[in-house]
């Protein structure tokens, strides 16, 4: 198959990561793949003259970030200026992936000879700068449906009377992502995910760690991110942050950990537990996403629901007090669970799922419906 994945813009998102990791796959069954997107926008001029006056905590990026890209198979393109991929940027083919609402939305305007249209659903991505309207009208598109996680699939059942085609969960790359049988640390150690997007709860979380510091006078705690030009946050000296870091410094950062601290309150899937889980470090995570699907509050990680402060902190510091055997059988859990399933696999079903995609859609322009 001849098989285009259309993304919003190039950056280091969890979501990119994942259409490398099927790109990937799918180029090594033997299929022809590419990768288009635009770059980044331009910073504003707000954002360029903090970066320009070097003051803490302000970052302003340029181009395209394609590092989950370096020595692939597969064809990545990136358009001239941050515009809308059209038809006449991408080959005809047989499917075309849209990513992202909006990516749905320039998908939909392509003839039916760039191939059979396919919504990747990871995440509801209604914000305040991504109306619900317009996010919901999309979803209704008839397009082949693929999402991330069957809590995805049952929203879209129930708050939107749209039927998904299929779930394929993701798994996370075991060449990376991995470690050795290991003990927990002498003085204890958190992760967590830095984001300046609401939804990935990064304020509570350093709420949570904030309160488990007078209980444990030693923690420290580590975290990595990419926040957006000009995002700006000051955290305590026993907090350290990583920008944008290589991915076998996330497997370090992970594999240091004893406890990640998870505490979105929204999310299609919920990648970086499982990477921390594939370092054989348990979770404390909200029941976001794919997180109630793959763990099993007490037996391979804590659940907790989002917004229950207490419940995070009361299991955070189970997980650093309780005794050695119990943190080890719950490291040996995660690991297992996070290894179980490959990319491999994923890339096979993923496969599997588009040639059904190819023989079941007729491929063509809808109306989007008010």
């Amino acid at each position: 198959m001849k098989i285009s994945f259309i993304l919003p813009e190039h950056n280091l998102s969890g979501g990119n990561r994942i259409v490398a990791c099927h790109a990937r796959e799918l180029q090594a069954r033997g299929h022809d793949v590419a990768i288009i997107a635009p770059p980044k926008p331009p910073a504003s001029m707000k954002t360029r003259l903090k970066a320009l006056m070097g003051l803490k905590g302000w970052r302003h990026d340029n181009g395209a970030d394609i590092a989950f890209y370096d020595n692939s198979a597969y064809q990545v393109k990136t358009l001239e200026t941050h515009r809308p991929v059209a038809a006449g940027d991408i080959p005809d083919g047989d499917i075309v992936i849209a990513t992202w609402w909006k990516t749905v939305e320039w998908v939909n305007e392509f003839p039916a000879s760039k191939g059979v249209k396919v919504h990747f659903i990871q995440g509801y991505d209604a914000t305040d700068v991504s109306p619900a309207s317009k996010v919901d009208a999309t979803w209704r598109l008839p397009f082949y449906k693929i999402t991330v996680s069957h809590w995805l699939a049952e929203f879209g059942r129930k708050q939107l009377n749209v039927d998904v085609h299929r779930v394929i969960h993701n798994s996370v790359d075991h060449s990376i992502f991995y470690a050795p049988l290991r003990r927990r640390n002498d003085s204890p150690r958190v992760g967590f995910l830095f984001s300046d997007y609401p939804g990935k709860g990064t304020q509570t979380a350093i709420q949570v760690l904030k309160q488990l510091k007078h209980h444990f006078p030693q923690l420290e705690a580590v975290c990595f991110g990419n926040p957006s030009p000009g995002y700006r946050a000051d955290l305590p000296e026993w907090i350290t942050f990583h920008y944008k870091p290589s991915q076998e410094k996330i497997r370090e950062i992970y594999s240091g950990c004893d406890a990640w601290l998870y505490t979105a309150t929204q999310d299609g899937f919920g990648l970086t537990p499982l990477e921390a889980m594939a370092c054989r470090c348990p979770v404390v995570t909200t029941r976001v996403g794919a997180m109630p699907e793959l763990i099993e509050d007490g037996y391979n990680g804590y659940l907790t629901h989002p917004g229950d402060f207490d419940a995070m902190i009361r299991k955070t510091g189970n997980l650093l007090g309780c005794p050695e055997s119990q943190w080890q059988s719950l490291s040996d859990k995660a690991f297992n669970t996070a290894h179980g399933y490959s990319w491999s696999e994923a890339g096979e079903l993923m496969e599997m799922v588009l040639e059904d995609a190819l023989r079941s859609q007729a491929p063509g322009k809808k109306e989007i419906a008010a």
